[in-house]
């Protein structure tokens, strides 16, 4: 007695604690996932580094400038721009500006914009399935606590159910109506009821870490999910046409069209190892100008900026490079983008197929749990009315204790089959829309 005293306890105390816990709704799970997880930053993070590739590849085809300045002290011969081969310890000054410009290098430039074009659009793809990737994770785990919770509802409601049938089997036994070993096996009832909320307990303590993980929220803050305002009678009339689903997973799945988008960028790659059988062509120009100090005391030298201003030069002129032997350089080069370029679509063909089973599968697995929740609701009306009849049989002493119990448990069976079963329906839809690849927030608002 003093045990269930305690127990009561407790569990008005952690029901207490659960009502002060911050209130977690769905939406709100899935806002801060999208916005605190790792992998999901990660991604993004990356997106950035294709933009500025991409960035990269339009600079080159405008032309680069630099500028250019030195100072130097030189000892020994060298060349005076006035007084011709002189022997002595000068100094040397110079800057110019100078720019070059690619005019012809093949479609070397033209290849790598697009291929880092398709690069950045797969980059972008990825973002939008990790997104849906992180959504799904979050949806499952959300939506396991929620069965957690509704699991230890059960329990606590059969705990409570199974002390009331204690007290009046106790009335009756006290009457002499009832033999005491009824009391004795209600007894060890509760007791197995009591530790199935202990179990519901640690089963929802430890689904909350993970999705508190997924979520990166602190570790020490509680929280209790809220329950979605879904309804589950919408997802058992929707009638799914397993053609179309394919159809619109190869349209929809930002995954498969990533490796499209990777397909292309490969074959750009490989076009573009052509480029080093191709003659090369530049323009350039260069403008600068010198100052000289040879240090004689008996030679004049103009000033700094007279030199510089007197001094002055352009050049500017076209580069023509024709490439004859480069030690099998292209070669090597088309034979490694070949090889990137064929597997990457062996890449998109198995991306195709595995998206066929993907779909098949959760279709198949929705359908099957679609008719398992109609079973385990008429399992669970069964179940209660026989809990119903066989309390009432007990109560005027045509039914025993342990048929009683024995319905009782298949009673408690069939209300967690039922929620299970519920869930997992949910569960489900979310799978079969994350392989056709449509799942966003708004879609599993049923």
């Amino acid at each position: 007695m003093k045990l269930r005293i305690l127990f009561v306890i407790g569990t008005f105390a952690s029901l207490t604690v659960f009502g002060q816990d911050r209130q977690l709704t769905f939406e709100e799970a899935v806002a801060i996932g999208l916005r605190e997880n790792v992998l999901m930053k990660n991604t993004r993070n990356d997106f950035r580094t294709f933009k500025a590739d991409k960035s990269f590849n339009v600079a080159s085809f405008t032309p680069n400038l630099g500028i250019r300045t030195g100072v130097t002290q030189t000892s020994g011969p060298q060349l005076d721009p006035e007084a011709g081969p002189v022997t002595v310890t000068s100094d040397n000054f110079n800057f110019g500006i100078g720019a070059n410009l690619t005019i012809y290098s093949g479609n070397d430039r033209l290849h790598a914009l697009k291929a880092s074009n398709y690069r950045l659009n797969g980059q972008n793809l990825l973002v939008q399935r990790t997104e849906q990737d992180i959504i799904n994770q979050i949806a499952l785990q959300f939506l396991q606590v929620l069965l957690d919770q509704e699991l230890l509802k059960i329990a606590e409601e059969n705990v409570v159910s199974q002390q009331r049938t204690l007290d009046e089997i106790s009335g009756f036994v006290e009457a002499g109506s009832r033999p005491e070993v009824d009391r004795y096996r209600q007894e060890a009832d509760v007791k197995s009821f009591e530790l199935l909320v202990i179990q519901a307990k640690n089963n929802l303590t430890n689904d909350k870490a993970i999705l508190s993980q997924t979520l990166q929220l602190d570790a020490m803050q509680e929280f209790v999910v809220v329950r979605p305002d879904w309804d589950i009678d919408v997802i058992r009339a929707m009638n799914i046409d397993l053609e179309k689903l394919h159809a619109d997973a190869l349209n929809s799945r930002y995954d498969y069209l990533r490796f499209t988008a990777l397909e292309r960028a490969s074959e750009q790659d490989f076009k573009r190892a052509f480029n080093g059988y191709l003659p090369f062509l530049s323009a350039f120009v260069n403008f600068g100008s010198t100052y000289f100090n040879p240090n004689l005391e008996n030679v004049p030298t103009d000033p700094f900026w007279t030199q510089l201003e007197n001094r002055r030069s352009t050049s500017y002129g076209l580069a023509l490079t024709i490439p004859i032997w480069d030690r099998l350089a292209t070669k090597n080069n088309r034979v490694f983008n070949r090889v990137a370029y064929e597997n990457a679509q062996n890449n998109k063909e198995n991306a195709e197929k595995t998206i066929q089973l993907e779909v098949q599968t959760a279709f198949n697995n929705f359908r099957d749990v679609k008719a398992g929740y109609e079973v385990s609701l008429a399992q669970f009306d069964a179940a209660k009315l026989a809990y119903e009849t066989q309390q009432e049989s007990y109560q005027v002493g045509l039914a025993t204790q342990v048929e009683l119990a024995v319905a009782s448990a298949q009673y408690v069976n069939a209300q967690s089959n039922l929620a299970q079963t519920g869930y997992r329906l949910l569960f489900q839809k979310i799978l079969l829309d994350y392989a056709v690849g449509v799942l966003t927030v708004d879609s599993i608002n049923y």
